[in-house]
């Protein structure tokens, strides 16, 4: 085989290899928590409501977390909650209202770090390729555990959702991928800023 197919074949694999990694991500239908939790489902809200929503659940605990913000246009009305939730029976374990005095500076601060148009992590691949000098694809970071976060958005007129898993870890090895810290920041800002009331392990 030439050397230069070998190449194209292994680049090709670990692509693919992220795609597939990435499907595993979404391990919960957070749909259905939202309909146990009576909030409006990312794909069926109505109205000229914008919902940015995050689902932060580490691997290795019972619980899962949710931060729900919704804001009307012009931010007439805007809320943060924040939920607790059982993994296995769906049940909110406590939850709490964040109040805001500026909600459009919550608002800009996510837009400026393009929360509603950042990739899914599987279309990263090629940004996390690396080679050697004899030209040997060598897998990027493969993490296990760790904490997922599904971020989801909607504006009036469609939603959409992605994943990323540890971006803390990931952010650390590839800093000139600015897709892993547009993430970092979103995350930091709404775990620190927001009256964060639950410890996580930040990965």
């Amino acid at each position: 085989m030439k050397p230069g197919l070998f190449l194209i074949l292994l680049v090709g694999l670990n692509v693919s290899n992220l795609r597939s990694q990435n499907k595993n991500l979404v391990a919960f239908d957070y749909e259905a928590f939202a309909h146990n939790l009576s909030i409006k489902r990312i794909d069926s809200a109505k109205g000229d409501v914008f919902i940015y929503r995050v689902w932060i659940t580490p691997t290795l605990s019972t619980s899962l977390y949710l931060i729900n913000i919704e804001s009307t246009v012009f931010y007439k009305e805007t809320t943060i909650r924040v939920y607790e939730i059982d993994k296995q029976t769906q049940e909110v374990i406590s939850q709490y209202s964040v109040p805001i005095t500026k909600p459009n500076e919550v608002i800009k601060f996510l837009t400026t770090n393009n929360y509603s148009v950042l990739p899914n992590y599987s279309d990263l691949g090629p940004k996390m390729e690396k080679t050697v000098e004899e030209g040997v694809i060598i897998d990027p970071i493969s993490i296990t555990d760790g904490v997922n976060y599904c971020f989801q958005f909607r504006n009036q007129y469609s939603s959409r959702q992605y994943v990323y898993h540890c971006p803390y870890a990931y952010k650390k090895e590839y800093p000139k991928i600015s897709e892993f810290t547009n993430v970092v920041n979103i995350i930091n800002y709404l775990t620190k800023n927001l009256t964060w009331d639950f410890k996580l392990i930040k990965c």
